[in-house]
């Protein structure tokens, strides 16, 4: 069967599209043809090899798609897909998948349940960072570099290197891929309308505000993680579900809710939050609709999609929603209209006579290239600072990254703090007579900061005329600035939420979908259980990672395309990362003309705003 015989024109659009939305432009058709011949060989959807490859990229450090490229990105799917076959031990799923095999032309081994030596170093060398697949290699070493033995079992020798400046310092190739880069200053997506001539402009002056929208609700000092308890964390999600639940009821005025896995003839109304029947990804025929503690004792019933009267729907574990529909089993619920949330209101702008423009400046680390600590993509963002002079410019982390080659080789000759302290120092005092306002928000990916969700502000210790221009917040954070709500995370939500999400027939794009969910469900992360790297503390998430307002502005940074959105009233920005890998990346700027906004306006500020994407 020929690969092109399966997909349609309107196929390889959406596989064209799905690769943009992660930052993949594929003008190739080798390339497409390649990614279809995999699709098919392995069964995977559109949404599904965009994912895949935008895990493997990250974990291998690939820069560019290719021909060439694909191959080890299909030995890795192969790899994947064969353990996989492991767990189907039922005589029923065995037979399904020797049918498939047969249609889709792929030869049976004769023991799909034998794994070779060879297997375990790709699937190692498909997951590992390069510092680990440089333990599975031979090593080289020369007489003056001693090798430490190691007495466990399967553990390879690492070289133990004098401290010279040779060893300390890294390759410079990749670093010159930054260096020699040609598009800088390119404007990858833009939002309103403004002249050119404005956004390069040196802003005057003027006074500037930045407080917490709610100071008592805000994380402002470290906390104590790592115990709770599991009763606690399910009533707290319990909470929020009855939350959320009571405000869809009281928005669309429906009747009482009934609870589930007791047998109903009638249409009822039910209410719960969305998860999965296993530990794979969530899919149609999966979706499982879990009930409060009070009501339902926590019970769970089978949601059937089947008969939904828009056909419309878009879905992910940890989202609640209200059903209505009908349960004569007690075992199935089949829904026919689904409310995915509700989104709160906009906090009020008050506008005086002397407000001016506010122009905000965002950049998301890494600040520094892949292969070293030298931060010179934000010696080129202090430089476009001291440029355009803006009001604000939020940065949000990794500042020194856990991921950098560097830290994982264990290179860096001063302690992560003082490397930290020592940047932010440099980075106050070249844009001290800009009078800057600079936001700092750590990330879970620091390695100098504890990597707990909601987390805390940097503990930093700053000369008088430097802290009075920085302000260390949390992550997430909801700032009030000159009378603008803008809510600030540094963790990736929009790419833990695009691996997990379902959908069909949704008006939007996918991006704008996953930025929805996070207005209609009131929460900086309302994606459960969340993804591996993300440690939550519930209590405090109840307190510091809800959204009680919608936001003007959200600021969402993320490893998926960079984008400037209005989202029902919200200006939803992800400026992407300053670096990407080896070479540089993007920031954004905004323009928020607050003179043209009302008095005490209750509605977004999109109308009234500029923003910009562009390459550092």
């Amino acid at each position: 069967m020929e690969v092109n015989s399966l997909f349609s024109q309107s196929g390889d659009a959406e596989l064209v599209n799905e690769f943009g939305e992660v930052g993949i432009v594929i003008s190739d058709n080798d390339i497409l043809d390649k990614l279809k011949e995999i699709c098919v060989s392995y069964r995977l959807t559109s949404s599904s090899i965009a994912n895949e490859w935008a895990a493997y990229s990250q974990n291998n450090h690939v820069i560019d798609i290719s021909v060439d490229g694909l191959g080890g990105f299909e030995t890795s799917i192969a790899l994947k897909h064969k353990k996989s076959q492991k767990t189907l031990t039922t005589p029923q799923h065995v037979k399904q998948t020797k049918k498939n095999r047969r249609e889709f032309g792929i030869e049976q081994d004769s023991d799909i349940n034998s794994t070779t030596d060879d297997d375990t170093d790709l699937l190692l060398s498909a997951y590992s960072t390069p510092a680990i697949k440089s333990k599975l290699k031979r090593l080289h070493t020369t007489p003056e570099n001693r090798v430490v033995k190691r007495t466990s079992a399967g553990m390879s020798p690492l070289p133990v290197l004098p401290f010279s400046p040779a060893s300390f310092s890294p390759a410079q190739t990749p670093s010159h891929k930054y260096k020699s880069r040609l598009n800088s200053g390119d404007v990858l997506t833009k939002f309103g309308s403004v002249a050119d001539s404005q956004w390069l402009e040196e802003v005057a002056n003027s006074p500037c505000t930045i407080l917490h929208y709610n100071s008592k609700n805000a994380l402002q000092i470290p906390f104590q993680y790592m115990f709770q308890k599991l009763l606690d964390k399910a009533l707290i999600l319990n909470d929020v579900m009855l939350d959320i639940s009571s405000q869809i009821q009281s928005t669309h005025n429906l009747e009482s809710f009934s609870p589930l896995a007791l047998p109903i003839q009638d249409k009822c109304t039910f209410a719960g939050r969305v998860c999965c029947d296993s530990n794979g990804r969530l899919n149609s025929q999966s979706v499982l609709l879990e009930g409060d503690i009070d009501m339902c004792a926590g019970r769970n019933v089978q949601l059937d999609l089947s008969e939904i009267s828009n056909k419309s729907f878009s879905l992910f574990p940890g989202q609640v929603i209200v059903v209505e529909g009908t349960c004569p089993s007690g075992k199935v619920l089949r829904a026919e209209n689904i409310y995915q949330g509700i989104a709160k209101p906009f906090a009020a702008i008050a506008v005086t006579d002397n407000t001016t423009d506010l122009h905000v400046t965002v950049a998301s680390g890494p600040f520094t290239t892949q292969d070293n600590l030298s931060f010179d993509p934000m010696n080129d963002l202090i430089n476009h600072i001291k440029t355009v002079n803006p009001h604000v410019c939020v940065m949000t982390g990794p500042f020194i990254d856990v991921k950098n080659e560097v830290i994982l080789k264990c290179q860096a000759d001063i302690s992560y703090d003082e490397l930290f302290q020592l940047h932010i120092t440099q980075l106050l005092r070249a844009t001290e007579s800009s009078q800057t306002q600079f936001v700092i928000v750590p990330s879970c990916r620091d390695v100098h900061h504890d990597p707990v969700y909601p987390q805390p502000p940097f503990p930093m210790n700053l000369p008088a005329e430097l802290a009075k221009n920085v302000h260390l917040m949390s992550d997430p954070c909801l700032l009030n600035i000159n009378g603008v709500i803008t809510a600030i995370t540094s963790t990736d939500i929009l790419f833990s939420l695009g691996s997990e999400e379902i959908s069909m027939g949704s008006a939007k794009d996918r991006l704008s979908r996953l930025v929805q969910h996070i207005i209609t469900q009131q929460s900086f992360y309302p994606l459960w259980p969340p993804a591996e790297d993300v440690c939550i503390e519930y209590e405090q998430f109840y307190d510091y990672a809800r959204l009680p307002v919608t936001p003007h502005i959200l600021i969402t940074p993320s490893d998926l395309k960079c984008f400037v959105k209005d989202i029902d009233g919200c200006l939803c920005l992800n400026p992407g990362r300053v670096t990407k890998g080896f070479v540089g990346g993007t920031f954004a700027q905004m323009i928020v003309k607050l003179p043209h906004i009302s008095d005490t306006g209750t509605g977004g500020v999109t109308a009234h705003t500029a923003a910009r994407v562009i390459r550092i």
